[in-house]
């Protein structure tokens, strides 16, 4: 692991602003700001003045004024969303909304094995067949041209465009598209995620004349969406800086007391403390609770939870989506453990892109699985399945290589690919795999084979063990949420002596040390680094990486440093016999 120090400020910066406590002054500037009301506006969000209006849109009115002549016309409006939370999320946005205004709507999720991602052909004609004259895509529909035209010509079917992915060469022939990253929109926001958009287009009918709300009664009805908004925002892993940070901020509070049965009884089932609300929690309890239906099932089931307002629907439909959770995360180890035999011996024989595949995998998992390994061995890894007569794929890669990329130069191989620089999925017909394989063997040699591949950890800051104290803590508090481009705060802490340790927790997987600093003692937790113990010796010196929390138990509270990486360092006379572990 290659310890990267971002940029230091220099004194004169830090002094800039003198009322800030100097650390406090790097991690903004590491963030991006640095003037005091980009600071002000990232430490204190306030949702009136942090969210945009919606009608900065271009084809927001477009947009607004379609939906309504559907209800007008007492026409049936179909919203179309994608199978991840994002999607579904978004889809109950928009589905919250059309319900309390009576509009006669339904909701198509695809299948993910069945029928992949975006709209397809089969499900326009099935969407037609319910007699709907209006389909409003959410996170998806940006991509899909060809079946938009297929609704306008075949089936006089228009369309909305709901969607955050990357833009086409030419634009679907819908009514009105809803994309922050339009060429020449004006609306100024560039990375909402699909759910966020959904909330925008919302927040656009809400305040639709024909409405006669007041801005209170607009305000009560947008904010009880915003858990949904946290939910799809956090999900995607959309950068929280900006509004994403305020709507994903204000959202955790809301979904702290959501009034939806269905969200209530997932979280209840999966042990979230609802006063404790923060994005860990929504991260690694609530969300993949939501994405195993669609991993395992269909996405269906996380819709139906999410809006239902039948206590009894509520307590089955989460039983159900926790115990998915729970097989989603047997088959992921199983299935991590049969690649691993797969991968080894192909790093053994130099390959820098690594292929695993097993005929009875869940295409669900694939993702989980080259993640996993991708994270482990850092290379691109590609996780594949047959699924009836061809295979699908998962990829998940590193920094240095466009995963993407990588299938472009033999897009006649596949049925059907796309994906973005770290991620990737495609479909490819059995007797073609052999000659990918081969393929994507040599391209990943040309790209990597020179190329040192290490995992870099970036740290926001240097500091003394004095400085983990309360007064830091309560300041790295106001940065909540954490997330993307906002990540928690790593700190270098240098040349610490050991005075005692112990390993702890099952197998002594992890380690607790007790480390000094001058005339400062601290202790500290290390999971998953409990093989360091038989290296330690009292005096020993190393350097960490750690971050500042809090532990709580049995009314308990205390300063918890949290270690992610150490190194052993040289003391006087004496060479370190490690440089660094993974």
């Amino acid at each position: 692991m290659k310890w990267v120090l971002r940029e230091q400020l220099n004194k004169k910066q830090i002094d800039h602003f003198p009322e800030i406590n100097p650390i406090v002054v790097q991690l903004l500037h590491n963030r991006g700001l640095d003037t005091q009301l980009e600071i002000d506006q990232f430490l204190t969000p306030d949702y009136s003045q942090d969210i945009h209006d919606p009608y900065l849109f271009n084809q927001m009115q477009a947009a607004v004024d379609r939906i309504f002549l559907a209800k007008k016309n007492k026409e049936k409006v179909c919203v179309f969303g994608d199978y991840d939370v994002d999607g579904v999320t978004g889809s109950a946005i928009i589905s919250t909304f059309l319900a309390e205004q009576g509009f006669n709507y339904t909701c198509y999720i695809p299948h993910r094995d069945r029928e992949g991602y975006g709209l397809n052909e089969q499900a326009v004609d099935k969407i037609a067949q319910t007699g709907a004259s209006l389909i409003i895509t959410v996170d998806c529909g940006i991509s899909n041209g060809a079946e938009i035209k297929i609704a306008k010509d075949k089936h006089k079917i228009d369309t909305i465009i709901v969607d955050h992915h990357d833009l086409s060469k030419k634009q679907p022939p819908a009514v009105a598209i809803v994309h922050a990253r339009l060429p020449h929109e004006n609306f100024p926001y560039k990375t909402l995620s699909g759910g966020g958009t959904a909330f925008k287009l919302v927040q656009g009918l809400l305040r639709d004349k024909s409405l006669k709300y007041d801005q209170a009664m607009i305000e009560s009805k947008e904010k009880w969406l915003l858990d949904l908004v946290a939910l799809s925002t956090i999900g995607d892993m959309m950068p929280l800086l900006g509004e994403n940070r305020t709507l994903v901020k204000y959202g955790l509070i809301v979904l702290g007391k959501t009034r939806r049965l269905g969200l209530q009884k997932l979280m209840e089932g999966a042990g979230v403390d609802l006063n404790q609300m923060n994005t860990q929690k929504v991260g690694w309890h609530i969300n993949p609770r939501i994405n195993a239906a669609g991993r395992l099932q269909h996405a269906n089931l996380a819709y139906q939870l999410i809006m239902t307002d039948n206590i009894e629907q509520a307590i089955m439909m989460s039983s159900e989506l926790n115990k998915s959770n729970q097989e989603r995360q047997k088959l992921t180890e199983q299935y991590v453990k049969e690649a691993d035999e797969q991968v080894q011996k192909q790093l053994a024989g130099k390959n820098q892109a690594l292929i695993a595949y097993n005929d009875d995998w869940a295409p669900g998992v694939l993702g989980l699985v080259a993640g996993r390994l991708s994270s482990r061995y850092y290379r691109p890894v590609y996780a594949l399945t047959k699924l009836d007569n061809k295979y699908v794929a998962s990829g998940r890669s590193i920094a240095e290589y466009n995963i993407t990329e990588s299938l472009e130069d033999n897009k006649e191989l596949f049925i059907k690919y796309g994906g973005h620089p770290v991620a990737c999925g495609f479909s490819i017909e059995e007797d073609k795999l052999s000659l990918f394989i081969e393929q994507l063997t040599k391209y990943s040699q040309n790209r990597l084979a020179k190329m040192k591949l290490e995992p870099q950890i970036w740290i926001d800051s240097e500091i003394k063990l004095i400085d983990c104290n309360w007064d830091l803590f309560k300041f790295l508090k106001d940065f909540e949420p954490y997330g993307g481009s906002n990540e928690e705060p790593l700190f270098l802490i240098r040349d610490l002596a050991v005075t005692d340790w112990q390993t702890v927790g099952k197998d002594s997987k992890h380690l607790r040390l007790y480390v000094k600093q001058g005339e400062v003692i601290k202790k500290a937790i290390a999971f998953g680094l409990g093989e360091w113990a038989k290296d330690l010796k009292i005096d020993s010196r190393v350097d960490i990486i750690c971050k500042i929390g809090v532990n709580e138990w049995n009314g308990n509270r205390e300063l918890q440093i949290t270690i992610e990486d150490l190194k052993l360092t040289p003391v006087a006379g004496q060479q370190a016999s490690i440089a660094g572990k993974d």
